[in-house]
């Protein structure tokens, strides 16, 4: 069931504001396809991408400068760790009892899907990101979470155990999330499966969100208290 017009802009508006506030927007790769409502949503907004000087952008931009924030001001810094694992050497051919448990301190410890400080001597340089609302490159993935989620508030855990083979790792999740927009702060709960593919080497290439409901209604469910 397609969501009602109200909810679907609403839906849309968040996202937008969500994606700006990340730097997600016009860097990522083509939108995977969201509900029909969403997308109908989006367009309703003047969010079409197509051409220069996205109308969306300069909205979104006007408004925030107009309530004495900028978009510099609270974008999170990729903290110095996180800069030093791009250096690691990538973890080649390792057992599949070591991928699990380097996986699971990203998850424990890193929170990396909030956070996103990831392992990255585990992930090919050219793996792509992908949730239920687009599709993004390591570093656009990497520097767009932690500006999105990395607050008090957010986190994630196991839902379940880590079930890892040679050609990928899968485990269920659940996530509280507020997201980094000025004055609003939404909040939103979020559950889903995370499937990870490798690659011949070991290293990982895919990395895939599947959640349990619809962008619609995970983004409508957002609370503001």
């Amino acid at each position: 069931m397609a969501p009602r017009p109200m909810a679907a802009l609403a839906a849309g508006l968040l996202l937008a504001m969500a994606q700006e506030c990340a730097g997600f927007s016009g860097g990522a790769m083509a939108p995977l396809g969201c509900s029909a409502g969403l997308r109908s949503a989006r367009m309703e907004m003047g969010a079409a991408n197509a051409g220069k000087g996205c109308e969306r952008r300069k909205f979104l931009q006007t408004t925030l400068v107009n309530a004495g924030f900028t978009l510099a001001g609270f974008a999170s810094k990729v903290g110095a760790e996180q800069t030093a694992r791009s250096e690691d050497k990538k973890l080649i051919d390792i057992s599949d009892e070591e991928f699990k448990s380097k996986l699971r301190e990203d998850v424990v410890k890193n929170q990396f899907m909030v956070t996103g400080a990831l392992t990255r001597s585990l992930y090919d340089e050219k793996c792509t990101f992908t949730d239920e609302i687009d599709t993004y490159t390591l570093e656009k993935w990497m520097d767009g979470t932690a500006k999105l989620f990395q607050n008090d508030y957010s986190k994630m855990e196991l839902d379940g155990d880590i079930q890892v083979n040679k050609d990928g790792a899968t485990f269920k999740f659940k996530e509280q999330l507020m997201f980094n927009i000025p004055i609003l702060k939404p909040k939103v709960p979020l559950t889903g499966k995370l499937i990870l593919t490798r690659g011949s080497d070991g290293l990982i290439t895919s990395y895939r969100e599947v959640w349990d409901q619809p962008v619609w209604k995970v983004l409508t469910s957002a609370s503001f208290f």
